[in-house]
């Protein structure tokens, strides 16, 4: 399947994330901040931050991408994130509801690419259990 985590594997492809886009924070680094976010709820992400602490590079991205992906590294994850994060299993979908559109709010396209990696992660999650 297209989502599953085992696709993610090979280094090359997280290389090809790691500072791919413009801005403050490209999207590549966005859309892996989200996906090793949602790794990180189900306690998947152990392998994969060997991989990319080995791959990220003060030269190949921003600061403020090295900042969030260096968090990443420790189990640190931005606040909007950890607060979506925490509200996924509140029954009242207008609170989940506004939390997305809060993230869609942030930067240029940085909340609609870390969403999109957000979702992508839980997507391998379910791909991986279905797989179990």
């Amino acid at each position: 399947s297209c989502y599953s985590i085992e696709s993610l594997s090979d280094s090359s492809v997280w290389n090809h994330f790691i500072g791919r886009g413009i801005g403050l924070t490209p999207s590549g680094d966005d859309f892996l901040i989200g996906y090793i976010s949602i790794l990180t709820l189900f306690d998947q992400q152990k392998d994969w931050i060997k991989t990319i602490a080995t791959l990220i590079k003060k030269e190949k991205t921003t600061a403020i991408s090295l900042a969030y992906l260096t968090c990443l590294m420790t189990g640190v994850v931005n606040e909007n994130i950890k607060s979506l994060l925490d509200i996924i299993y509140v029954q009242d979908k207008k609170i989940v509801q506004e939390k997305i559109d809060q993230m869609l709010l942030f930067g240029h396209t940085s909340g609609v690419d870390t969403l999109y990696g957000m979702f992508i992660g839980i997507k391998a999650m379910i791909v991986r259990d279905e797989t179990k």
